[in-house]
């Protein structure tokens, strides 16, 4: 297949023939501008995957996608851990995943901004006080020893 320099597309090839359990029996494909060519290039790929539907899928399909995580495209095989989770398959979704993700980190940052903001209020109040005479008087008796001509200190040993 010869590809002119401006596309730049992703093909998947298989035998559409050999899979009688495929992509396109558990997807819908949508598409914002109704875009009937590229639907049908969607439907064309999806429906040349194979999933493990029985033991033949893994047998008689050259692409195919088991339930636990192990999948054949081609010549190449393997696995996708159960820890991994899909964030998007194509541009409506990835935008959807961009937006969650902004959106949890403007919840973060709001968060912050709150505990900020606290530590601000506090900061003022306790400078406030620092500027009353009654800290001044505290900080006097503690510090350098203040003691007023009528009052008993004592002291512990």
């Amino acid at each position: 297949m010869e590809i002119e320099g401006s596309v730049c597309d992703k093909y998947l090839f298989a035998d559409a023939k050999q899979l009688q359990d495929n992509l396109m029996d558990l997807f819908t494909v949508e598409h914002e501008e109704d875009d009937i060519l590229f639907t049908m290039q969607v439907q064309n790929i999806l429906s040349g995957i194979g999933y493990e539907k029985a033991d033949t899928a893994q047998d008689t399909a050259s692409t195919w996608i088991a339930k636990n995580g192990y999948y054949k495209i081609g010549i190449l095989e393997g696995t996708v851990s159960s820890l991994y989770t899909a964030k998007y398959i194509g541009a409506a979704a990835r935008e959807r995943h961009r937006q969650e993700c902004l959106a949890e980190q403007k919840q973060e940052l709001q968060q912050k901004k709150d505990e900020l903001q606290k530590e601000k209020k506090s900061i003022q109040e306790q400078k406030a006080y620092m500027q009353t005479d009654e800290y001044i008087e505290n900080a006097a008796r503690e510090k350098f020893g203040l003691v007023y001509e009528d009052e008993i200190i004592f002291k512990a040993e």
